[in-house]
């Protein structure tokens, strides 16, 4: 993981397109992770039965950090661009922060619109399933007061044909 670490930084480096002050602290963060990694290798590489630390090899600086020469070498940097560039990046963090708080009201209000279409949709549905219940039933009950009316209709014509029979 240092190795690609290590790579890409290299390229970053070699690329140009980076300012130095973000380079700088690239430059620690890389040179702490390349630490961490010697310092990872060491425990593992220790024997845990004598209590003695192990013995420092000269393992030089760490690749990330440029030599001492390359440092001196480096010109000055004019801070003045940076506190403009600082005074932009605190603008474009507030209007960031102005967006996301733009956004989480927006959702919120998407959210309650929701609820309440949601809610006007309960409604009218239960409206709607109730009308439909009742208009079935009422249907129903009209038949079958219709087909029970002509069978009570069919059995007392019958009646009255037998009863004539009966009679003569």
């Amino acid at each position: 993981m240092t190795a690609s670490l290590n790579r890409k930084f290299d390229l970053l480096q070699k690329s140009g397109t980076c300012p130095p002050y973000l380079l700088d602290v690239l430059t620690l963060l890389v040179a702490h992770a390349n630490e961490t990694e010697v310092f990872k290798q060491e425990l593992r590489s220790a024997p845990f039965e004598n209590a003695t630390p192990p013995i420092c090899s000269n393992r030089g600086a760490v690749a990330a950090i440029p030599p001492q020469r390359e440092l001196a070498a480096q010109p000055e940097v004019n801070l003045a661009p940076k506190a403009a560039e600082a005074g932009d990046v605190l603008a474009t963090e507030r209007t960031l922060r102005s967006y996301a708080e733009d956004l989480k009201m927006i959702n919120d209000i998407a959210m309650a619109t929701s609820s309440k279409k949601l809610r006007e949709m309960k409604t009218s549905t239960s409206t709607e399933m109730v009308a439909f219940r009742d208009r079935v039933v009422r249907d129903t009950w009209e038949r079958t007061r219709e087909e029970l009316d002509s069978l009570r209709m069919g059995w007392l014509e019958s009646m009255k044909e037998e009863v004539e029979r009966a009679k003569k």
